[in-house]
């Protein structure tokens, strides 16, 4: 999606805005905006705001198709998610944050479960041969896991 809302501030959202992402507040959306920076050299084309919305993550297009996780507060960028080769599709967060799931574009073919604290690969598969339009995670939750 290009527009999210802040789950922890409900007078702040998210959206995209070509390469970067923005915060900003809904009673003066001019006058307090952050703005993420220096993540992505290309168009974002997906982003997911964590369940606390202490985390941000985008995906952008291209071949140099990275995944930038974000403090969600100040808009730093906290992590740098190299694996994917021809544009991200869809990224989501697990209910805890504590997993970001990355899913290519079709001709990538390509899907990884990120840690968010450490950056690094806890999965890694192939993707459907379609293209992906949502990624999302389960609510549901059996022996302390989310599934």
């Amino acid at each position: 999606g290009g527009v999210a809302t802040d789950p922890s501030n409900p007078d702040r959202f998210f959206y995209i805005a070509g390469s970067n992402l923005v915060a900003s507040s809904i009673s003066s959306p001019m006058e307090q905006q952050t703005f993420f920076r220096g993540g992505h050299d290309s168009d974002v084309t997906c982003m997911a705001v964590g369940p606390s919305g202490r985390l941000v993550a985008s995906g952008q297009a291209g071949s140099n198709a990275d995944v930038c996780v974000w403090d969600g507060a100040s808009g730093r960028l906290i992590h740098r998610l190299s694996e994917h080769d021809h544009g991200i599709a869809a990224i989501a967060f697990s209910p805890d944050e504590r997993l970001l799931v990355s899913i290519g574009v079709a001709r990538d073919d390509k899907i990884f479960v990120w840690d968010t604290q450490t950056g690094n690969i806890v999965a890694s598969g192939k993707a459907a041969p379609e293209d992906t339009k949502a990624a999302v995670f389960s609510t549901a939750v059996e022996g302390g896991a989310h599934y």
